[in-house]
């Protein structure tokens, strides 16, 4: 260690940066390839379209363009489906028995709840996309006016896994045990609120892995269960080559 590196030389109070930064043609037109486009024009009034040296009117000889990226915030909205129901007047009137028709309405994702497609989506798409607990969901949520708590945000994501993930799941693991080669991998995580468990305790998640480019596919599992047993609970019928990272329990 040095108090000082060479004492006897003057430091200098401004510290002159210079370098050379090479611009591409067309990259900011690339940037914003694919995106939609809004044009605003900005012309002067009829009355000032006159020359201030003459008095002719002018004309029009070219334009200077702008280009500004809009953000547009997500919006949140109640929408109400209402289907409407019909009977036969005439029949009433010659007490004629006439069914009621009633106009058909799509069904609801979840039933006796507020969730949408587009709710559920945007839920599922921050908290394991995005990596944004519930909790954090729910006070954003509240900073734009709505009141959605974490409990009912937590129903939505188990009933979705429940109707649609989980036989999503069930299908790629049955395709995957097919292989005749998988490759696996485990990583510890802590589950937060987990039944007789604290959050200190460990868990793991495994990947498991098809090789080659014909149908790849792969899945994850997640176990309280120690390591060494995990490839053999997920492929209980698995009789060929299984790859996974050596380590003291896996190796058993």
């Amino acid at each position: 260690m040095e108090v000082e590196a060479k004492p006897e030389q003057e430091q200098s109070s401004v510290e002159t940066i210079a370098y050379t930064r090479k611009k591409y043609p067309g990259q900011r037109e690339e940037k914003l390839a694919g995106l939609p486009e809004e044009t605003v024009e900005y012309r002067l009034a009829e009355a000032e379209q006159i020359c201030p040296c003459c008095g002719y009117k002018l004309h029009e000889m070219g334009s200077q363009t702008r280009r500004e990226l809009i953000f547009i915030p997500a919006q949140v909205k109640v929408l109400n489906h209402v289907r409407f129901q019909y009977s036969c007047r005439h029949c009433e009137r010659e007490e004629i028995a006439t069914p009621i028709l009633t106009a058909p309405m799509p069904q609801p994702i979840q039933p006796g709840s507020l969730a949408s497609p587009s709710a559920v989506a945007h839920i599922l798409n921050q908290k394991y996309g995005q990596g944004v607990p519930l909790y954090r969901q729910e006070q954003e949520l509240r900073r734009q006016g709505v009141n959605l708590s974490r409990q009912t945000m937590a129903n939505w994501v188990i009933a979705a896994a429940t109707l649609w993930f989980i036989p999503l799941y069930e299908r790629m693991h049955a395709l995957l045990v097919e292989r005749d080669h998988l490759h696996a991998d485990e990583t510890p995580l802590q589950v937060l609120r987990e039944p007789r468990r604290s959050a200190e305790q460990e868990s793991y998640m495994w990947l498991s892995a098809a090789d080659g480019w014909n149908r790849p596919s792969c899945c994850t599992t997640t176990s309280k269960a120690a390591r060494a047993s995990i490839p053999g609970t997920f492929c209980p019928a698995f009789r060929d080559i299984c790859k996974w990272t050596a380590t003291p329990d896996t190796t058993k």
